[in-house]
């Protein structure tokens, strides 16, 4: 079966890599931000990531597709009918959902990847916290994490996070993003303002406006 390559292009054409000034989960400032959530408005471009993700990940013989919610979860729905194709006994989808800020499986889908064959999937990797949690909970629960695969890397490499989470990892498009602790962040990045629609902007700046209050 031919590989559905998708490209950084392919990511570029539905607006989801931005300029400007991005605060992200960790604190750190960013010039560059990924909006996930637009590749997840393309219907074709999901059905190509989903073709290429299980062209990877049909090696492995996975049994359950598990992607942390909410985009880890769509993709991992649309990569198990893809997997399914031609399959006998279809592929089945679960996925993890936030507790106390980790993801863990509820709803009954431990029982579904207890001692199966599971690929991890996931939109985009950033620090690794989401897909790392979600390999984990799928291990904690009894199942056998075969491989992960994100639409996106942020990071340098994929060797870096597939060290960090302990399974085999790749990702489809790699796109090295820097970020900076705000103590280290470049004077012409901290004179542009700080986008609050997207990210963690928006918490960002409500917390120096409490600071300059004290301070008045």
């Amino acid at each position: 079966m031919a590989k559905e390559k998708v490209t950084l292009k392919d990511i570029k054409r539905t607006g989801a890599i931005m300029e400007g000034h991005f605060v992200g989960i960790s604190g750190e400032h960013m010039p560059e931000y990924v909006v996930k959530d637009r590749i997840l408005e393309h219907p074709r471009l999901v059905e190509k990531v989903a073709k290429s993700m299980a062209s990877r990940a049909r090696r492995s013989h996975p049994e359950v597709a598990v992607g942390p919610a909410i985009g880890g979860a769509i993709l991992a729905q649309s990569v198990a009918r893809e997997l399914s194709r031609g399959r006998k006994n279809e592929v089945q989808a679960a996925y993890t959902e936030k507790v106390n800020d980790v993801q863990v499986l509820k709803r009954g889908y431990d029982e579904v990847v207890r001692g199966r064959r599971v690929v991890v999937i996931e939109d985009t990797v950033n620090t690794s916290k989401s897909i790392g949690e979600t390999v984990l909970a799928v291990q904690n629960a009894g199942g056998h994490v075969t491989r992960a695969i994100s639409v996106l890397n942020r990071n340098k490499t994929n060797k870096e996070i597939a060290e960090k989470i302990g399974v085999p990892y790749s990702s489809l498009v790699k796109v090295p993003m820097k970020s900076y602790p705000e103590v280290d962040a470049p004077a012409e990045l901290m004179a542009v303002p700080v986008n609050t629609k997207f990210g963690h902007g928006a918490a960002y700046v409500a917390k120096q406006r409490k600071k300059c209050l004290c301070y008045t």
